[in-house]
């Protein structure tokens, strides 16, 4: 996965106006900056990522990326089911200008309606977003999103 994120990132260079980077040993890039995403974010890793949901529950990856540029968010949702099993993915794109921050909570609604539609109940949400999941915690977004 590391090796594509790399070639998408070159990409993305080469766009917003950069050199292009030649990079011979791309395979040993991305072994060392697994190494590197490994050992900077064990914690996290072994406490969220690594689980599964329970029997008959599903665990829903969402996650946002702002455009700036073009004015717009991009949302990532995946739906598994506990055999870690892809049941559902989609692709959105909402043109509004938020903060990562907002972005990342504004995603949290598309991700949840995915579920619904799909018929994949009950769920478990998992993002990245510190500052998103403290407010969730609190209760703030998820009683905002059952109004």
């Amino acid at each position: 996965m590391s090796f594509f994120w790399h070639i998408w990132w070159q990409k993305n260079q080469v766009v917003h106006s950069a050199a292009m980077r030649c990079d011979e040993n791309i395979i040993g890039w991305a072994s060392n900056f697994i190494g590197e995403f490994r050992s900077a974010n064990v914690t996290s890793l072994s406490r969220s990522c690594l689980c599964r949901p329970e029997v008959c529950n599903y665990k829903v990856n969402i996650d946002a990326v702002v455009n700036g540029p073009l004015s717009c968010i991009s949302i990532g949702i995946m739906i598994r089911n506990h055999h870690g099993l892809v049941m559902g993915s989609s692709i959105q794109s909402i043109t509004t200008c938020f903060s990562p921050q907002v972005a990342e909570a504004v995603a949290l609604l598309p991700g949840f309606r995915f579920a619904i539609d799909s018929g994949l109940l009950p769920i478990f949400i998992e993002f990245d977003a510190k500052a998103v999941v403290e407010l969730d915690n609190a209760g703030v977004i998820i009683g905002d999103i059952l109004l």
